[in-house]
């Protein structure tokens, strides 16, 4: 059956799009496809930044937290405040008057004071350092008196089998007139806890430090219910200083890392916190004898080190990742002094607070 033209034709209802109303369509579609790429795009830095501020905020916070914790306890003994009625019965050299020291960075080569010796665990520029020492805080009451035998062992109440010491741990044993510090020789352990554990302290080193005589294996002090305690981790030094991502400072970062690193005694550091570039630290001297700091000095300019009595602290903390286009090309004030530009896209911020040794204040 043949058609004509005018029956072939569609209705108007069912005609197609014009090319205009394609390309307008094309258009509003583009336009709404930006600003949804925009909003994710914003979205995502947006979420980025605030990870990375929080993790530098975060790391700020914890590197601060750690050094005014072992700061204010530097030079603890127990409750006698004095370095001097530290007794040593081991044969290793414990430190207990030079509580407090400074590396001073902006030395030539570096030093520590007030010993002027050489620096622990690889420790090279890139800011202050400092070395605390105390008596560790983690005690057990004496429970019984030690009779006049000052040979005898030593009464303390274990509360759980993780507190009950080892043949072999130097402890501490202290209270309000003296502290001795010694290797421990034996112990008997209670049966139930909380229980009464025995320190045996027999074979120790004689003592002749123009405060204590005492014998090979015998304390300078009858410990007494309830006056004394007994330190379980013994003698305690921490060296804080800037390091690199392992802390030896012997191969540099492809990215510059620097962490906050610390060394315990004469051992190799390790990260403490992440990111913390640079540390700048004053130490407060009082000069009047009223207990407060009358002037703040750097390391190298402390004239006693002994009249202590606070510590400024300075840290620039750094985002872990660099993010955005923008340079980081600040000058960054730091205490007494200055830090930068560093010209990255890193973003910093500085953290600063001031902390006393509490145990200079008593």
């Amino acid at each position: 059956m043949n058609l004509s033209r005018s029956e072939m034709t569609l209705p108007r209802h069912s005609a197609g799009l014009t090319l205009i109303e394609v390309m307008v369509s094309i258009v509003i579609a583009l336009i709404l496809m930006a600003v949804t790429v925009s909003i994710f795009v914003g979205n995502k830095r947006s979420y980025n930044e605030q990870e990375e501020m929080s993790r530098l905020q975060e790391n700020a916070r914890f590197a601060l937290d750690m050094l005014t914790r072992d700061i204010r306890l530097a030079g603890y003994v127990g409750c006698s405040h004095d370095g001097t009625a530290v007794h040593n019965h081991t044969a290793t050299a414990y430190d207990f008057v030079n509580v407090i020291e400074g590396w001073e960075s902006s030395e030539a080569g570096g030093k520590w004071h007030p010993t002027t010796a050489a620096a622990p665990s690889a420790v090279t520029g890139g800011g202050d350092g400092i070395t605390v020492r105390y008596l560790d805080t983690d005690m057990l009451n004496v429970n019984a008196d030690m009779s006049g035998d000052l040979n005898a062992v030593v009464s303390v109440t274990a509360p759980t089998s993780s507190k009950v010491v080892n043949a072999g741990d130097v402890i501490g044993v202290s209270d309000c007139v003296s502290t001795d510090i010694f290797a421990v020789s034996g112990v008997t352990a209670p049966g139930a806890y909380p229980g009464t554990m025995l320190i045996q302290h027999t074979g120790g080193s004689a003592v002749n430090d123009g405060v204590c005589s005492a014998a090979a294996g015998a304390l300078c002090e009858s410990y007494k219910d309830p006056f004394a305690l007994v330190s379980r981790g013994g003698y305690r030094e921490y060296h804080y200083y800037i390091g690199d991502d392992d802390c030896d400072n012997t191969t540099a970062d492809a990215t510059g890392a620097r962490n906050l690193c610390r060394a315990v005694g004469g051992g190799a550091g390790a990260p403490l916190a992440e990111g913390i570039e640079h540390m700048e630290i004053l130490y407060g001297e009082d000069t009047s004898g009223d207990k407060i700091a009358d002037v703040y000095q750097q390391a190298d300019a402390v004239t006693n080190w002994a009249n202590v009595v606070s510590v400024q602290i300075g840290l620039v903390a750094r985002t872990p990742q660099p993010y955005g286009i923008d340079i980081d090309g600040k000058t960054y004030t730091v205490l007494n002094g200055t830090y930068g530009p560093m010209n990255d896209r890193y973003r910093r911020r500085v953290y600063t607070t001031t902390v006393q040794l509490r145990n200079r204040m008593n």
